[in-house]
């Protein structure tokens, strides 16, 4: 457990994310992980989903990460994979490429080799992501309508209009499935997961 308060911990700059994993039941800290605010080997997992391509140099998060895993600890790390089928057909349109959001672009053989680089071993690589790989290509398709975005800008005035491009945007997102799980099997998600144990 995470400095015995609950099986699981959020870590995040922003005050509304905490918030938001608090509400949610969890311990949350608002802060980085350099330095972080928890004790050494207190956790066995540490997750960074769309987390390491916004850091650059990567090393302090991820020597960070390795002294908060316990012995036999795993980290998982998940970023845009800069090697999908997506990117290739796109090109710079490609929704992965977010700038100046992402600092830095993986693909899964750089990714490997950079946690393989500090003192990590790859145990599993998935491409597989149902949440990731089909509204990153919607989100090339149609940037206009990626919800988040859209309703900031239209804040409370949300009505009728927002309802039918989320509508439509649902619709890319279903459309975008199948060529998701395609490029998914043969090894170039939109994303790339990998899992990773401390080396002894």
């Amino acid at each position: 457990t995470a400095c015995g308060v609950r099986p699981a911990a959020g870590l995040d700059w922003s005050l509304e994310a905490s918030r938001a994993v608090r509400a949610r039941g969890f311990h949350a800290v608002q802060g980085g992980l350099d330095p972080t605010p928890f004790r050494a080997g207190s956790f066995s997992v540490v997750t960074m989903f769309h987390y390491l391509e916004h850091v650059t140099p990567p090393t302090p998060s991820l020597e960070a990460a390795k002294r908060l895993l316990a012995a036999g600890g795993r980290i998982v790390v998940e970023v845009p994979n800069l090697d999908c089928l997506q990117r290739r057909l796109l090109r710079r349109r490609w929704a992965g490429y977010d700038p100046p959001r992402h600092l830095i672009y993986y693909s899964t053989r750089a990714l490997r080799h950079t946690l393989e680089r500090h003192g990590f071993r790859v145990v599993r690589v998935s491409h597989a992501s149902l949440r990731d790989n089909p509204t990153t290509l919607a989100n090339s398709l149609a940037p206009a309508l990626y919800p988040p975005a859209r309703l900031a800008r239209a804040g409370s005035h949300a009505g009728p209009r927002e309802w039918g491009a989320s509508l439509a945007y649902l619709t890319i997102v279903l459309a975008s499935l199948p060529f998701a799980l395609l490029e998914s099997a043969f090894g170039h998600g939109a994303a790339v997961m990998v899992e990773a144990a401390v080396e002894p």
